[in-house]
Formats: C-alpha cells, structure tokens, sequence
C-alpha cells in the first residue's frame, strides 16, 4: 500500500487526500486484487485504543482480511515514528492470531473538510445550538473519510469502537448517541458498523500480546490540541440536551453532502458545501 517514508510524509504535509482518495493511495492494480477479497472490511486505526478494540473485535465477526486506516485532521500533533511501529506490530499479531490477510495502513486526511465543518462556522453553530465543541464533528468526520473507499472497493463493514474507562464516563465522543449518528451517516452509504466496547482487563491482555507503545503515556499515538476540550476543571462533562438536532440539522446534512459529492466526481469547495447545509435554517428562521 504506502510505504513508512511515504506514510511519514503524508502525516507530515497533511494534503487535502479525500475528493481524490483511494486513487491517491492504492493503484488501479491494488483496487482490483482488493475487490477480489470477498468479506474485507477496514479497521479504524487512530491510537492504541483502537488497535486493542480492533485485534478484540475480529475474535467476533468473520472476515477474509482487513485493511487498516488511519486519518489526520490538522489538529493533530507529536512524532510519528511509534505510530507507525504500533501499526506493523498489530498488521503482524493480527495475521498470526486471526490467521487472516491484513493490508499495509492506508492514511487519509483532509483539513480543509475538517476546518470547514468544525472550525469556519463556530458562531453561527453557537447562536444556534448554545453550545460547541469539535469532537462531535470530528468523529463523524473521521468514518466520512472512509466511505469512498468502501464503496470503491465493495468493503461494506466498518470496524471501531472503545474501551470502558473507569466510572463509565469516556470520551464525549464515545457516547451512545454520537454512535448512533456515526452509524447512521454510514448505513446510508451501505456500510455497517461494527462497533465493541471492550473492558480493561481485556484491555491489558491485548496490549501484552500486540506489544504497542503508548507515547507519554497516552492511548491515542497522535493527541489532537483540542484533547479534552468538553472537559469541565475537575474533568466532568455534560452531553448538550440539543445534540440530536446538532447532528440531524447540521452535522449529518453537511457531511452527506460532501460525501455525496465526492462520490460524484464533481469539484466542489467545503466551505460552500458546509454553508449550503445551513441555509436552509436561514430561510427559515427568515419566515418566521
């Protein structure tokens, strides 16, 4: 698929990859022996988290080989080289545990989408929602990028998930309702998720077979600058009572469209795409 320096390089450079991935990864050779793999399905990779959940999730559900994905959004920062090592760690453990072909990592990202659906807008979401924060959007940002490829490649499963943090909080992005959504937004591409929450001693078991490094000891390799931004001083967070109407009256109808247009083929500018999501609220507040 891509090779370490070519991976370090698109991590480092972060180019807009999305309106013309998996073409600007995978050769035409490539899409066509994966498209011979009759129940591939792609492993969301974005820390050491991930890759516990992953490795735990295919002792569940039967698959012929997976492709690891990982992503960038341009929030992200760090070294790059345990990150890297983590992802042949888990290729290998993967293959030799589950006895199933597992694909060189493929990496996809692009800022500008990201900047436009949770950056460009802030204060018109805030007169409108009440609140903000970019972790709902990027979460649903981060399975948008793995659409194209799914339908290029006829891959109709998507594998993610968490693991149960102490108390039962989590991350503001693991709830149920974020989940829904994410879940949402790629059934109506025709992909399902499979999403496990796996809990800590299976947690630790796994981290001793697949022999991953944590960096400064954190779970995610590449930590975002806005990491626990939801987060009150003492570390609480609170769900907005509006989120439901913040994903089915921005967020979903933003990212289908971008979705839509890349599948498409068309040119097309995120911020247009994002602004066009949110006139309709215009209009209507407008009437009234």
């Amino acid at each position: 698929m891509i090779s370490a320096h070519l991976y370090k390089k698109i991590i480092a450079e972060k180019p807009d990859g999305f309106k013309k991935f998996p073409y600007n990864i995978l050769s035409l050779s490539q899409i066509d022996e994966l498209k011979k793999i009759p129940r591939l399905v792609i492993g969301e990779v974005a820390g050491v988290d991930s890759m516990v959940v992953l490795y735990e999730s295919l002792k569940h559900i039967k698959v012929d080989a997976v492709m690891l994905m990982s992503a960038y959004t341009g929030t992200g920062y760090g070294e790059q080289k345990s990150l890297w090592k983590n992802l042949q760690a888990l290729k290998r453990a993967i293959e030799k545990t589950h006895n199933v072909y597992c694909s060189e990592p493929v990496v996809v990202g692009a800022p500008e989408f990201w900047g436009a659906l949770n950056g460009r807008f802030i204060q018109e979401l805030l007169a409108r929602f009440k609140f903000y924060c970019p972790c709902f959007g990027c979460r649903l940002f981060l399975f948008a990028l793995k659409v194209p490829i799914c339908k290029e490649l006829n891959i109709n499963t998507v594998v993610s998930g968490n693991i149960k943090r102490d108390g039962g909080r989590g991350f503001l992005n693991e709830s149920n309702i974020v989940t829904y959504y994410c879940a949402n937004l790629l059934s109506s591409f025709g992909i399902k998720l499979v999403y496990s929450i796996i809990d800590k001693d299976t947690d630790t078991e796994v981290k001793n077979i697949l022999h991953v490094n944590t960096i400064e000891e954190r779970e995610d390799c590449y930590p975002c600058i806005f990491r626990k931004n939801y987060q009150l001083l003492y570390g609480m967070w609170k769900e907005p009572s509006n989120l439901n109407q913040f994903f089915e009256r921005f967020l979903i109808p933003a990212v289908a469209k971008i979705i839509s247009k890349v599948l498409s083929g068309r040119e097309f500018e995120y911020n247009n795409e994002v602004m066009d999501a949110l006139m309709p609220g215009i209009k209507k507040n407008k009437k009234k």
